[in-house]
């Protein structure tokens, strides 16, 4: 079997294949070359990628319906947000600087739909994580018959409940300008992506997992269902403010109810998609880090036991888990292309 294409589930395979005949050295190394390979792949921004590309290299593809976004209880925008809304755009009308206008905008958004949102939730304990900017890769993926780590910068990245249940629900994606009908959707589709095949590596539920990609006045909402299927709906803000404002209020409330619990057994079984010549798993992202160790140990657990040696849970090295991002690769460069 080449190392070069070797993912941990299949030298996992391997091991067990070999029925002790491995030595705990040799486990060693299958491990640490397949890190070394994740680090000297090449990146590719996920932001400059097309849709057709995402969804190729993903196995992504648009639903036959609109299910699942086509349909949702109206709710009458708070008059906080309309009040706040005016507000900044009054005072950043002449702001050069689009994307500060952005920020403010959906920082208003995400906090005033989120506490419509738990306002019917029972579960006060679940409370909502966000992080800002969180730098993901993922890879081995094949790219113009090369294998590549794509890799990028979603706006915000929404989860609830405990970080190492690696429960991520919505990811916002924003754009300085929209200059195409679906523009902004490949590279948030191409992070839910992202999300999928991790939960799929991780053994995790398989719940749906929501996007939007804006520039805080047009909204395109993605979702994203457990058969890879996805499904689109675009919104205008200054059209309608209502139907954004109540959509955006109906992923966060549908987020809410997903399931992050991890089954018991560990997979063994590598995701290999049509259309990849290589096994898509997370390399270095911030999901896989929350749970990496905890969940790379499980599985060398069932091989240790396969082999009958020990393995202890301090001897798998954090540094192994990264993949770190080109110096001069910073979040900036998604708000510098042309125009």
């Amino acid at each position: 079997m080449s190392r070069t294409a070797i993912t941990l589930s299949q030298a996992m395979n391997e091991l067990r294949a070999a029925r002790g005949n491995i030595s705990s050295p040799q486990f060693d190394q299958l491990i640490h070359e397949q890190d070394d390979n994740d680090a000297r792949l090449p990146s590719v921004r996920l932001s400059l990628l097309n849709a057709s590309e995402v969804e190729h290299i993903l196995c992504l593809e648009p639903a036959k319906t609109n299910q699942g976004l086509d349909s949702f209880p109206t709710i009458a925008p708070p008059e906080l947000l309309i009040k706040n809304l005016a507000m900044i755009d009054g005072a950043l009308k002449n702001e050069k600087n689009a994307e500060a206008s952005m920020r403010w905008r959906m920082n208003n958004f995400l906090l005033v739909a989120f506490s419509t949102a738990m306002d019917s939730y029972s579960e006060k304990k679940r409370l909502l994580e966000i992080h800002r900017e969180p730098r993901w890769s993922f890879g081995p993926v094949r790219y113009k018959d090369q294998a590549v780590k794509l890799s990028g910068y979603p706006s915000y990245a929404l989860w609830y409940g405990d970080e190492d249940e690696a429960a991520l629900n919505v990811i916002v994606a924003q754009n300085k300008r929209f200059k195409w009908y679906d523009e902004g959707i490949p590279e948030v589709l191409g992070y839910m992506g992202f999300v999928y095949h991790h939960r799929k590596n991780a053994n995790k539920p398989i719940s749906p997992v929501y996007g939007v990609a804006t520039d805080s006045k047009t909204f395109h909402f993605v979702r994203l269902d457990n058969d890879s299927t996805f499904v689109t709906a675009t919104l205008d803000s200054e059209v309608d403010l209502e139907k954004v404002f109540s959509l955006l209020v109906h992923i966060l409330k549908e987020a809410l109810i997903v399931q992050s619990t991890q089954p018991k057994e560990p997979s063994m079984q590598s995701n290999q998609c049509q259309g990849s010549a290589e096994p898509l798993v997370p390399v270095g992202s911030s999901l896989r880090r929350k749970v990496a160790k905890e969940t790379q140990y499980e599985k060398l657990k069932v091989a240790a036991v396969a082999l009958d040696e020990d393995l202890d849970y301090y001897d798998i090295d954090e540094r192994d888990l990264e993949a770190e991002f080109p110096e001069d690769e910073t979040s900036e460069d998604e708000y510098s292309q042309d125009e």
